[in-house]
C-alpha cells in the first residue's frame, strides 16, 4: 500500500524521541516501511531522513516558534496553517491509499479531505476547545479514530462514541524491551506520564521506579526524576529551561539525550528507581498547542 503519516511538527520525528508522538509518528513509519508498504512521512523536514520526508514546515515550529512563547499566536497558527493546508493538498493528489494522522490540526479533519482519501486519525491527547469540534464533526465511512482508552473515549464523546471511532491501546516493540531474569519485584516505568498513571501502578500492587519529565512547578519548568518512592521524591535533574525561554541547538540537545540516558540507566539498575509526573496540558489548549502525550 502507498501510505502518507502525517505527523505533529513541532518537534522533528527523530531519535532521542522528544515525546511520546514523535516515538509513535517514528516507529508507525518503520514497522509499515518493514512491512514493504510505501511509507511517506509529511513531518518537518529535518526529521529522520531514514524516511521519505514531505515536509510540511522545513524544520520543527519549537526551533522557530517556541511554543512557550507563541502558543495561541497568530503568527503561529498562520505558520501551521499554511504548511498543513498545502500538505493535505500534496497528499490529495499523491495516489495514497490511506492516511495516518498524527498532527493535531483540524485540516486533515475536514470531511471534503477524508472523501478524497481513507483517512484514520489517532487522538493521543484528551479534548480540548481548538480541536474538539472539529473532531465531533470528522467521523464518516472513509475517516475512522482511534483513543488510548475507553476514559479517552468517554471524553471526547461523552455522549457516546460513534462506530467510527474506537480504543487502540498503545504498546510496545518486545524485540526492543526483552525480558531479563532478575529485578527485585518492582515495576518500571520509562518516559513521562500523569499523577494518574502513577496511581495506577500503586493500585496495580508493589513498589514502582521509573524516569521522565516532571514539570509539576509552572514557574521551575520540566525536570527529571530519578529516586525511590514515586513521582514526589528522588533527584531532579534539570533538563531545559523554565517556560518562556527558549533552549535550541545541536549541543543542547544532546546534552539533554545524555542526562536523560543516563538517569534511566540508573533507574533500570537493580537497587535504584525513581518516579515522575509530567503537568498534565490544561483544560484549554489553543490551536498549536502542546502534546499532552
Amino acid at each position: 500500500m502507498r501510505i502518507a503519516i502525517l505527523a505533529h511538527v513541532r518537534q522533528r520525528i527523530a531519535q532521542p524521541f522528544a515525546g511520546g508522538m514523535e516515538a509513535h509518528g517514528w516507529h508507525l513509519a518503520a514497522g509499515l516501511q518493514a512491512r514493504g508498504h510505501d511509507v511517506v512521512l509529511f513531518a518537518s523536514g529535518d526529521s529522520d531522513p531514514r524516511f521519505a520526508i514531505d515536509p510540511v514546515l522545513a524544520e520543527h515550529y519549537e526551533r522557530t516558534f517556541p511554543w512557550a512563547e507563541h502558543r495561541g499566536t497568530a503568527p503561529l497558527i498562520a505558520h501551521l496553517d499554511a504548511g498543513y493546508a498545502d500538505a493535505c493538498d500534496r497528499i490529495a493528489r499523491g495516489g495514497f491509499d490511506v492516511v495516518h494522522n498524527n498532527s493535531l490540526h483540524r485540516f486533515p479533519l475536514e470531511q471534503r479531505r477524508t472523501a478524497a482519501t481513507p483517512t484514520v486519525t489517532s487522538l493521543h491527547v484528551p479534548p480540548y476547545d481548538a480541536l474538539h469540534w472539529f473532531v465531533a464533526q470528522s467521523p464518516s465511512p472513509r475517516h475512522r479514530l482511534t483513543v488510548t482508552s475507553s476514559r479517552q473515549l468517554a471524553a471526547w464523546w461523552p455522549d457516546g462514541a460513534p462506530r467510527e471511532a474506537s480504543v487502540l491501546h498503545n504498546g510496545i516493540d518486545l524485540a526492543h524491551w526483552p525480558f531479563g531474569a532478575g529485578g527485585d519485584g518492582t515495576a518500571v516505568w520509562c518516559g513521562p506520564h500523569h499523577a494518574q498513571q502513577g496511581a495506577a501502578s500503586r493500585r496495580g500492587g508493589g513498589a514502582a521506579r521509573g524516569a521522565g519529565a516532571d514539570a509539576v512547578r509552572r514557574d521551575r519548568g520540566p525536570r527529571l526524576l530519578a529516586g525511590r518512592g514515586g513521582a514526589a521524591a528522588g533527584r531532579r535533574h534539570r533538563l531545559w529551561r523554565p517556560s518562556g525561554r527558549r533552549c535550541a541547538g545541536r549541543r543542547t540537545r544532546a546534552r539533554r539525550a545524555v542526562r536523560l540516558h543516563a538517569v534511566l540507566g540508573r533507574a533500570l539498575r537493580p537497587g535504584r528507581g525513581g518516579g515522575d509526573g509530567v503537568r498534565p496540558a490544561g483544560r484549554r489548549l489553543r490551536q498549536g498547542g502542546p502534546r499532552a502525550k
